[in-house]
Order: C-alpha cells, then structure tokens, then sequence
C-alpha cells in the first residue's frame, strides 16, 4: 500500500561529491511518477580533429549530434553540456567559446603542477 507521502517525491541529483562539477547542483521532481527522468549533466572528456580534417565543422557537427543525442534520452533530462580545457589551449577555448560555451570556473593544478590548471566550460541545454 502506498501512502499521500510516496506519490511526492523529490529526488535530488548532487554533482557535488564531484569536485569536476560541485559548482551545480540540479533537483527534479518526480510527482506520482515512478522512473521520470532525473537530471543530467553530460560530460565531453574529449574530442580531437586531425589537422588536415580541421576548419570543416566536424567537431562542430559531432558536439550537436551529442547534445541532441542526450536531450532524447528518455531516462535523463539533458541540463547542459560540461568539459574541462587546459587555460592556455586558446583555440580549444575560442572553439568552445563560439558553441554556446562559458567559463565558469578554474580548477589550480587539475593537470598537474606541470601542466597546470584547467577551465570548466559549460553550455545550457537550449
């Protein structure tokens, strides 16, 4: 038997046991439905073009097949898209930066002391 208080359930989905992401925290609110979608946040770890292939929008078109890949999953619901960038790969950033991408935060050493800190960019769900 369920009670009044099972059919509102509020599931919280924390990314900040993450220190890649602790800057956010994301809620939904499942109403009287079991299994609705919880809140998700993809990550881009990383993507490359050969030279010879670059300046042909095929990083470009591989990121949108990405992020509308994840907003049609059924089981998430696609917040936004985040990836880390090390601060002195300016065309990297540039790239991003044209995409809908912004610098949110600076993670001191998250490539080491020798390579240094990184930027965590984000881009919102449209």
């Amino acid at each position: 038997a369920s009670s009044d208080a099972d059919e509102d359930v509020e599931y919280e989905y924390s990314a900040n046991d993450n220190p890649t992401c602790d800057w956010g925290v994301a809620s939904a609110l499942a109403a009287d439905t079991p299994g609705a979608p919880l809140p998700a946040l993809l990550y881009l770890m990383t993507i490359g073009t050969d030279p010879a292939y670059r300046k042909m929008g095929i990083a470009q078109r591989l990121l949108g097949v990405l992020e509308r890949r994840a907003s049609a999953h059924s089981r998430v619901r696609h917040l936004g898209t985040y990836l880390h960038v090390i601060t002195y790969n300016d065309a990297a950033r540039s790239f991003y930066a044209r995409l809908g991408y912004s610098e949110v935060r600076r993670m001191v050493d998250f490539y080491g002391e020798k390579l240094g800190d990184a930027l965590v960019m984000y881009k919102e769900k449209c």
